[in-house]
């Protein structure tokens, strides 16, 4: 009886954590940030929606957390826009269907008509669900900013 409880509950269990292949897991997981980052350089709310898990949350460096309706409306109003994201070094772990991934990015970026430049360190969690891999949690902090200037209105 507990051999045939423990074989029902392993069965189960791989049903709900997605096998990988070596290293397909991984460059899966960086493709969906890499997709993440085009959406918010190109605005394209349609792709971040699918990208973000419903429970998502979203950490800026200056300590402001949203949830991913609140980050998306930012977008979507124009109060913030991405010029510019690179991602640096980075680090990806996985367990199971739970990425984690640790690194570097320089972001260019205009808050309400104010341009700044910063370098970042940051952590994200990606859940694949769905079929997919999409953003749970965002967390960034600072290392380098350069000041913001307010935009003249020719620029914007």
């Amino acid at each position: 009886m507990r051999t045939t409880t423990f074989a029902t509950i392993m069965t189960l269990l791989s049903m709900v954590s997605p096998t990988w292949a070596a290293g397909s897991a991984e460059s899966a997981v960086v493709e969906a940030q890499s997709q993440r980052f085009r959406a918010q350089l190109n605005g394209n709310f349609a792709a971040l929606e699918q990208l973000m898990a419903d429970d998502a949350t979203y950490t800026h460096s200056s300590g402001l957390r949203q949830t991913r309706m609140e980050y998306l409306d930012g977008l979507r109003n124009g109060g913030t826009v991405y010029r510019r994201v690179e991602a640096g070094a980075r680090k990806v772990q996985i367990n199971g269907s739970v990425a984690v991934i640790t690194g570097n990015a320089s972001v260019g970026i205009t808050i309400r008509g104010a341009d700044s430049e910063a370098d970042l360190i940051y952590t994200e969690v990606q859940v694949y669900r769905d079929g997919r891999w999409q953003l749970l949690a965002w967390h960034s902090s600072t290392l380098r900013v350069t000041q913001a200037t307010a935009r003249s209105p020719e620029t914007k």
